[in-house]
């Protein structure tokens, strides 16, 4: 198909939609941060999805419309109280931790914050530090709650599925998180929602990008596609053949329909 149909340069196509859209899943998600912000200190939230459903995408609208919202992207390998205070004092631009008294360093810490601000911790899975001869280190999790109490605090937790194993491993927290998301994968409707922000109506089209979300890559393939296909419709319309060719472009026929 991508034969057929040459790719428009840059320069030449149509600006692309490209901001962010609420989706089904992303409303959601809003209307649980915004009911957790309402709660300092009291509501814990919980986002845990598979890869390219909007979490992250959600979570930093929601820092751009509301005041006083931070939020910390975990990163790998470096799980664990002491590795996340250091991170949070670098954020918040205060000392160092003191190893030694860490339940002070967490009262300090939640007062940089301030009271009634809100914490979200991205790709939270990643605060779990890993054990290979025993049992991993799922102890931030609760530490970040405690500061939460002290400090007035709303604090949201969103990252992957694993994150639900926090119902066996941490029960006190996990029945503070009045509000969860939990998203398995995208929904129809938030993939018909990116299509149309798009212009694309071919049923046949939209059909297509929806396996495209279903085989793997959720939204995150689904937006690429789109805007691979919209370099190739130029100014047209973008029909069947463009989102053909841009998956034929983008390598992700074997991956569709092994």
């Amino acid at each position: 198909m991508a034969e057929h149909l040459k790719l428009i340069s840059p320069g030449a196509a149509r600006p692309v939609p490209g901001q962010f859209i609420e989706t089904d899943t992303a409303a959601d998600i809003l209307h649980s941060l915004g009911v957790v912000y309402q709660r300092p200190g009291e509501y814990v939230g919980l986002i845990a999805g598979a890869p390219g459903v909007g979490k992250s995408e959600a979570i930093r609208h929601f820092k751009r419309v509301e005041t006083s919202v931070f939020i910390h992207k975990a990163v790998r390998n470096e799980g664990g109280v002491w590795n996340l205070a250091n991170e949070l004092c670098r954020m918040l631009e205060i000392d160092e931790p003191d190893a030694r008294q860490l339940p002070k360093e967490r009262r300090r810490i939640a007062e940089a914050f301030g009271a009634e601000s809100m914490l979200i911790i991205d790709e939270a899975q990643y605060l779990v530090q890993l054990n290979t001869r025993g049992k991993d280190d799922w102890q931030a999790f609760e530490w970040l709650r405690f500061m939460a109490e002290d400090g007035m605090l709303s604090l949201v937790f969103c990252g992957d599925l694993t994150l639900c194993e926090l119902e066996t491993i941490a029960p006190p927290l996990w029945r503070r998180m009045r509000r969860r998301n939990i998203v398995n994968r995208a929904p129809k409707a938030d993939v018909m929602a990116i299509a149309e922000q798009w212009g694309l109506t071919d049923t046949k089209a939209v059909d297509l990008l929806f396996i495209v979300a279903r085989k793997g890559g959720a939204l995150g393939d689904t937006v690429n596609v789109c805007r691979e296909a919209r370099n190739f419709a130029g100014e047209g319309q973008i029909g069947l053949d463009h989102v053909q060719a841009a998956i034929e472009d983008l390598k992700l026929l074997q991956r569709l329909f092994k």
